[in-house]
């Protein structure tokens, strides 16, 4: 009888930890390349970009550098002179101070897409804007995973900025300077004017290096959502 019971209770601690590891590992139902996935379809909202106009653009037509910079020839503003040295666009004169702006080997129905916004005209311009999405936020890998009720969690992961294909064009069409200058132009899509903190195109070491973040996730049917 007492070997049976000393058995017993063997099998009950073996047990035991198991029994709580899945307990714990409940909080969130989902693997973490389902939670992975998760996380980098929310963080496809929280990229940098710079913008451009299209079309027949002047150099005093609103579409020139701003922010207190002189005028000058379209060509020689930064985010032009940074686009068109990277082949994503081409630039040719179309009139006394204004010029012909066109995508280089655009990706299909973007040209039809952009004939729908609305276009900026007055003073010869007829232009509409494009955004050039330069990095994007992709997770590393998945941290600790928090129950906050049975139908929220918290998860901690590793996150960095990956350079998109535009961006990496401008990587390789440009010198450290001209990042530089074109830096103070790249801004996340809630601020159109100041820079992210966490990213800066002349410094890409430190911009690209591993961050830490958290995010809430949320029930949603059988699977899960970030809680926004």
């Amino acid at each position: 009888m007492g070997s049976f019971e000393s058995g017993a209770k063997k099998i009950v601690w073996a047990v035991l930890p198991v029994v709580l590891f899945l307990s714990a590992a409940s909080a969130v139902d989902i693997s973490k390349d389902a939670i992975t996935a998760v996380l980098n379809k929310g963080l496809q909202k929280e990229f940098v970009f710079f913008s451009l106009a299209i079309g027949r653009v002047g150099d005093s037509c609103g579409n020139g550098e701003g922010y207190g910079h002189k005028v000058q020839p379209l060509p020689s503003m930064t985010r032009f002179h940074a686009a068109q040295k990277a082949a994503l666009v081409k630039i040719t004169p179309d009139g006394p101070g204004l010029w012909k702006v066109e995508m280089v080997n655009p990706a299909p129905g973007v040209l039809e897409n952009l004939q729908k916004m609305k276009h900026e005209t007055g003073d010869g311009c007829d232009s509409i804007p494009l955004i050039y999405r330069v990095a994007t936020k992709t997770v590393v890998d998945i941290g600790k995973i928090q129950e906050i009720t049975s139908e929220k969690s918290e998860v901690a992961f590793t996150w960095k900025w990956t350079l998109t294909p535009f961006g990496e064009k401008l990587v390789n069409s440009l010198t450290e300077q001209e990042r530089r200058e074109l830096n103070a132009y790249i801004h996340p899509p809630h601020d159109p004017v100041n820079p992210d903190p966490t990213f800066n195109f002349g410094d890409l070491t430190t911009s690209t290096a591993t961050k830490s973040g958290k995010k809430a996730l949320k029930k949603a049917g059988d699977s899960w959502v970030l809680d926004e």
